[in-house]
């Protein structure tokens, strides 16, 4: 994969917007850091081993665990797909850029005591819109600003 030398910051919600993603990239196109809201409720965030990343030159696909699974409850996962985005040097090369992207919620049933073990599970996608712009890491701990 191609690299900017830029760290990225993606900023992302539904149609709503209910569902807000927040997603900064390490200047190799590496998911270093999601955060994860729906509604009003508290942001969730992520970060290193929480991180499931896959990168092609062309996306980003990044996946958190929102609720851990056991022998008898669910697990619910959540994977968002977006593209890579390659900044210049100068403005307004650095953003903002207008952007699609996906997300997919996925929850594992339990299958053990089933007569057909295998993999159940629930598949939910939405569509995301957003914005990606250069990050300056001192702005970490900003709030996102939409």
């Amino acid at each position: 994969m191609e690299s900017s030398g830029e760290p990225v910051l993606y900023h992302l919600s539904d149609q709503e917007p209910k569902l807000r993603i927040r997603l900064i990239t390490d200047a190799s196109g590496s998911v270093e850091r999601m955060s994860y809201a729906v509604d009003d409720g508290d942001e969730r965030v992520f970060s290193g081993s929480e991180i499931s990343s896959v990168a092609t030159p062309e996306s980003l696909r990044a996946t958190v665990v929102l609720e851990a699974g056991t022998p008898t409850s669910s697990e619910v996962s959540f994977e968002v797909i977006v593209p890579v985005v390659m900044l210049g040097p100068e403005p307004p090369d650095r953003g903002p850029f207008g952007i699609f992207a996906a997300g997919l919620r996925i929850q594992r049933f339990p299958t053990s005591g089933e007569p057909h073990p295998g993999p159940r599970q629930a598949f939910e996608a939405v569509v995301l819109t957003g914005r990606a712009i250069a990050h300056d890491p001192a702005d970490d701990d900003a709030p996102a600003t939409d």
